[in-house]
């Protein structure tokens, strides 16, 4: 892996996921809960700065994915196990179109809102419902995203951050696929932040390998 792609992958792991999800929190929370009638009517009451947030986070959500992608393909160069790798890069690169798909409808939702309001609810639901198959896609990544770390040659460093990102994302995998049959909002929670954490680890010892190579 080049000094580009390092600095590429490793600071988009360590800050997009961030902004990902302070946007879709200032988006959400302002909206308030309800149905999804009642949510779209609110965040449609103030559709240009809603819409310019929902495209940052799912534009963020897309580069993270794209890394992910990049680094799969990059540790399955040099694994005892390339499949783990290459397989990897195949589901995130599946879940990340998915979730652009569901941002696009979000997005036309807010637009519509105001003239085709029938169809805005319609497009919003479709956008913004929890697919369950894509959630288990998700999961299956962080899974074997774990594997192939720890099957890799050239190992991260520090061992421990190694060790706490490898297991780290295999928990979270599991808690991805769990949340999609019980739905539960703390093991919602739990997925979402899951993730953002393990990828801004993985992402922070990327820029530490970049600086220390």
């Amino acid at each position: 892996m080049n000094v580009t792609q390092k600095t590429f992958i490793g600071w988009s792991l360590a800050l997009l996921p961030l902004v990902c999800t302070a946007c879709f929190m200032f988006v959400f929370i302002g909206a308030g809960d309800g149905d999804s009638t009642s949510v779209l009517k609110n965040v449609s009451e103030n559709a240009l700065l809603n819409k310019l947030l929902i495209s940052i986070a799912f534009v963020s959500f897309s580069l993270v994915i794209i890394s992910l992608v990049m680094y799969s393909r990059e540790i399955s160069a040099d694994s005892d196990n390339p499949f783990l790798g290459n397989f990897t890069a195949l589901v995130f690169l599946l879940t990340g179109a998915i979730n652009l798909s569901g941002g696009n409808f979000f997005s036309a939702a807010i637009s519509m809102y105001d003239t085709v309001p029938g169809d805005a609810i319609l497009a919003f639901v479709i956008g913004s419902v929890e697919f369950g198959a894509n959630d288990i896609l998700f999961g299956i990544g962080f899974i074997t995203l774990g594997r192939a770390i720890r099957d890799v040659n050239n190992k991260l460093e520090p061992a421990i951050l190694l060790n706490i990102i490898s297991f780290g994302a295999l928990i979270i995998g599991v808690v991805h696929i769990v949340n999609v049959f019980i739905a539960n909002d703390n093991v919602g929670l739990i997925s979402w932040l899951g993730w953002v954490l393990i990828s801004l680890l993985l992402g922070i010892s990327i820029i530490r390998s970049k600086e220390t190579s």
